[in-house]
């Protein structure tokens, strides 16, 4: 048996890393890496079942085509073929762009980004702007700082007051817990705000829940306490841009007024302002359910001038911790932008309906690779009108999903464990490397050599490297002339990011225009899609713990059964409704099979599906949610939105 080191490429904060045991050329076993300085010997449940996925006889191992309603194996050759066909006349008769190329991050990885490239060698097709998961906070801190930087994990042992804003590291960042916990141990409080009752807030010194939507006006809430308790630090706030509007902004917002938006007391807002200027140096650690609303991007902005307000900004200990942008520019640029004549964005938020109303040129073909968004995007039903419309789809992928469904032509990828690839992470400084360990399955290939092979097929430029290693050492190249970086150091474990900060803007320089912070000073605003007598309870489509996004569902052998929908107590006893009883939820734009889960861990007003199960297994939470453009990124508003439950 062989043991070599990997690193897990599923998106997610913790990019773990692995060992991975191999005898008769078959990978048996998958464990956490003892020596990883951040994840340090343990998996997720997600890492642990690898070995399932890699190994389910789901997987598709052959090009498959659609003919006469049935899917029909084909060869690679005449894969390329019909690609090259369809897409040469597209672009002669409506130009390049009449492409969409759908890319995401269901299999990280650096070599991924040929898929782009093949994109910008065409000429340049339609993709995607924003996200589904990150935009409006994204924008927020570029907006506020001028790009975006973390603490390193560690430093939360520096911190004397930790805040989940939004974020519950049981689920989603799992190997974060232990360095909170032994932050405790060193006398660090807690602060968990949350409308859920997430496990950490079991332990926390403050629970705030407000209601789903309201976290800017509690920020801002806070901030006015904070100001006239003295409490803030004055000189470091008047450096920045905008602070006396900001102030103003502030001043014109009492708790009575945040008490009635967010359904928090006063005293509690209070509290947690007071907590916060007082436990210095403070850590806030965001979550992304917090900005899925109309008014996400703003509320982050609102919660960095609390951060920027007490002075936590530059200093050990301290942050507003959402995600960086430090692997920009670290290495060549495999994503070739230089290679496109032309480019065009729809935005993620309504890509259905943008896709269905593009003109000059309309979408005629669209190409998915590392994502499923007829399961990811909002208003599946528009989704799935937007992709019978494009005429010609193609799908990369392991499994038939959701948007496989709707192919023409689907192309079978292999599993990480398949291919050499290297993994970054925007949550963390650390670099991995993925070895290719076994062989593939079938006539399974790698996405970047799909995209290498299909685009040297098509004569395309900019694809003169032959081999993945090729095109590794290539991109590595900045890094291994400036730090010495290379595959072969890589191999060995984990290796920090050389110029990642100790404390995030420790030197006080600030990418904006002027160098200053900036001040958030525009008026709060509600959620779009305000409680209604027909649909008077918030939709929150949380992540699950077990499954990454619409991944691992498929191998559920309970799937399904109908989906449990959380709810409140007295809001289940408002409906007359009991444990595990079906029902039926809906919003403006569907409805869903569902059982009832009654729990106080959901507050009043408020229900909560998790998301990501397949349309043909009785999911499909997005049949339910808006498709809207929020206030910046363009994130994805998913839980703004309101809908009804009632019995079968």
């Amino acid at each position: 048996m062989t043991i070599y080191k990997s690193t897990c490429p599923l998106d997610c904060p913790d990019t773990c890393g692995m060992l991975v045991h191999v005898e008769n050329e078959k990978v048996v076993k998958i464990e956490g890496d003892p020596d990883h300085p951040l994840t340090r010997g343990f998996l997720c449940s997600k890492g642990y079942r690898h070995l399932q996925r890699m190994y389910s006889s789901q997987r598709i191992t052959h090009p498959l085509v659609r003919k006469n309603g049935s899917w029909q194996a084909i060869e690679w050759s005449d894969a390329y073929d019909l690609i090259a066909e369809r897409l040469n006349h597209i672009k002669q008769q409506y130009g390049s762009t009449a492409v969409l190329l759908h890319t995401g991050s269901g299999s990280g990885g650096l070599l991924h980004q040929l898929d782009t490239r093949f994109g910008n060698a065409y000429g340049g097709m339609t993709t995607p702007r924003g996200s589904i998961c990150w935009g409006s906070g994204y924008a927020a801190q570029e907006a506020d700082f001028g790009m975006l930087q973390i603490h390193p994990w560690s430093d939360v042992l520096n911190s004397r007051l930790i805040v989940l804003w939004g974020r519950d590291p049981d689920t989603t960042n799992l190997h974060m817990v232990p360095f909170i916990k032994k932050a405790r141990e060193k006398g660090a409080k807690l602060m968990v705000i949350n409308p859920l009752q997430i496990k950490m807030a079991e332990e926390a010194d403050l629970h705030v829940r407000p209601l789903p939507g309201t976290d800017g006006a509690l920020a801002l809430a806070m901030a006015g306490v904070i100001i006239e308790e003295n409490l803030h630090n004055y000189q470091f706030a008047r450096s920045c841009a905008n602070y006396h509007s900001y102030c103003q902004l502030v001043k014109n917002f009492s708790l009575q007024k945040a008490e009635e938006i967010t359904a928090v007391p006063a005293e509690t807002i209070r509290r947690a302002a007071l907590m916060y200027a007082k436990c210095k140096p403070a850590s806030i650690l965001f979550g992304y359910g917090m900005q899925r609303y109309a008014n996400g991007g703003n509320t982050v902005r609102y919660i960095d001038a609390l951060a920027a307000l007490t002075g936590n900004i530059g200093i050990p200990g301290g942050g507003a911790n959402y995600a960086h942008q430090l692997w920009h520019g670290f290495f060549n640029d495999l994503a070739g932008k230089h290679l496109a004549e032309k480019e065009r964005t729809l935005a993620t938020p309504t890509l259905a309906e943008e896709i269905i109303n593009a003109q000059d040129p309309p979408i005629k073909a669209i190409i998915v690779t590392r994502s499923n968004p007829v399961n990811q995007l909002p208003n599946t039903k528009k989704v799935l009108q937007a992709f019978k419309s494009a005429g010609f789809v193609v799908v990369v992928d392991m499994f038939m999903t959701d948007t496989a469904e709707t192919a023409d032509l689907v192309l079978p990828c292999t599993y990480f464990l398949e291919e050499e690839n290297i993994i970054i992470s925007s949550w963390n400084y650390y670099l991995g490397y993925v070895r290719k360990v076994v062989e593939p399955p079938g006539q399974c290939k790698p996405d970047p050599v799909i995209f290498s092979e299909l685009a040297r097929h098509m004569n395309l430029p900019g694809f003169e490297l032959q081999t993945p290693r090729q095109w590794l050492e290539w991109a590595l190249k900045p890094a291994a002339e400036k730090y010495g970086l290379t595959i072969e150091k890589l191999a060995q474990g984990a290796i920090r990011h050389p110029a990642a900060p100790s404390a995030a803007w420790e030197n006080g320089k600030f990418k904006t225009a002027d160098g200053k912070f900036q001040f958030c000073s525009q008026e709060y605003q509600g959620v779009y899609e305000p409680p209604t007598e027909e649909y008077p309870l918030q939709l929150i489509t949380a992540h699950h713990r077990a499954y990454m996004h619409s991944q691992y569902h498929n191998l559920d052998k309970n799937s399904s059964q109908p989906m449990p929908v959380e709810i409140n107590p007295l809001e289940a006893e408002k409906r007359g409704l009991s444990e595990g009883q079906l029902a039926v939820i809906k919003t403006p734009r569907g409805k869903l099979k569902v059982k009832v889960s009654i729990t106080g861990r959901v507050p009043e007003k408020a229900a909560l599906i998790y998301q990501g199960r397949w349309l043909k297994s009785g999911g499909g939470v997005n049949l339910l949610t808006p498709d809207f453009i929020p206030d910046l990124g363009p994130g994805t508003p998913f839980y703004d939105c309101h809908c009804q439950i009632e019995a079968l």
